[in-house]
């Protein structure tokens, strides 16, 4: 199996459907923490409420740490998009269970391909691209599927290996993917928007950052589920704040002519605190917010001449059109 001899720092575990963090620190810190902010103010703050609130913000708190737990749960042990390395793909062609994953690679290759030499229009570019894999899934289908590793003799198994072996190097070299990076460490041509984490040691599709709190890159298949446990603890922290802050405005001396006035050292150290980490968990929020919107909605990433380059999203012209339209 891949997973038994993965390459990488991450570790699979329960046959390959979970993915363990490489550093167990501080991943493993991230659940007692939230779960232990939740218990003090379960057990300081919930009490002094009324009967109805206290039902309205046990439920509310409930559901939103049980969206923050499996958001967490899902970012750190889904496969964050990993692009299989060059030592791998091998093993991956010529097992059964995996050879539908390789013809796929090959079809994203090939459709993120470009015809050697001058610029070409559209309709001959993906006429090139589907002769390209047609090609790709030609060659592919003609080798064998191994189901055990004895099923076939040394010296055909070899040969078979060679023959491989030979059909990777000639796609890695192929000229219609040279515009493609070059990882040194994985051995393989990097998709757009894909970088090699050094903390996992793994290429990752659509790479965004590597999350210590859950030990795992933040990528193609588990942002989504990153976005959710942000989302659903920026607001369960925000609930909190909003009762602690009503709380202590309501049952203590702060309003004085109708305006708030916090004379006590402590009372001041205490609202400061709060809006810190309002702020803190809002401006998180904002950045992947904003991030996501910079790669899918406002820019396209290119590459020309060898520099990447940014460019306005055809959703923008768009709707710039419709702004247009409108206007006139």
């Amino acid at each position: 199996k891949l997973w038994e001899g993965w390459p990488g720092r991450n570790r699979f575990c329960c046959f390959g459907s979970f993915l363990v963090p490489g550093k167990l620190f501080p991943s493993l810190t991230t659940f007692p923490m939230i779960l232990t902010i939740v218990g003090v103010f379960c057990v300081a703050e919930l009490p002094r409420l009324s009967e109805f609130w206290q039902v309205l913000v046990a439920v509310a708190s409930g559901l939103l740490l049980l969206g923050a737990i499996c958001g967490f749960l899902q970012a750190m042990a889904a496969e964050p998009g990993v692009q299989l390395r060059r030592s791998l793909l091998p093993a991956l062609t010529l097992a059964r269970d995996g050879r539908e994953t390789a013809l796929n690679l090959c079809r994203m290759y090939a459709s993120i391909s470009r015809p050697p030499g001058r610029p070409v229009e559209v309709e001959e570019r993906k006429k090139a691209q589907a002769n390209f894999a047609k090609e790709m899934v030609g060659k592919i289908e003609q080798m064998p599927c191994l189901e055990e590793d004895g099923e076939l003799e040394d010296d055909e198994m070899a040969r078979t290996v060679g023959k491989v072996e030979q059909f990777w190097d000639e796609v890695m070299n192929d000229q219609r993917l040279r515009h493609l990076k070059h990882c040194s460490t994985c051995q393989v041509r990097r998709f757009p928007r894909t970088s090699h984490c050094k903390i996992c040691d793994n290429c990752v599709r659509d790479f965004d950052h590597h999350c210590y709190w859950i030990g795992n890159c933040v990528g193609a298949r588990n942002h989504r589920s990153f976005v959710c446990f942000l989302i659903s603890l920026v607001v369960l922290g925000w609930l909190f704040i909003s009762v602690c802050v009503v709380d202590a405005v309501a049952n203590t001396e702060y309003f004085k002519d109708g305006l708030l006035s916090i004379k006590s050292t402590k009372d001041k150290v205490l609202m400061g605190l709060v809006c810190a980490a309002a702020v803190l968990v809002v401006g998180i929020l904002c950045c992947q917010a904003l991030k996501w919107c910079r790669r899918n909605v406002f820019y396209t990433s290119q590459k020309a001449n060898g520099q990447r380059r940014m460019q306005p999203s055809r959703r923008v012209e768009r709707a710039q059109v419709v702004l247009q339209l409108l206007l006139a």
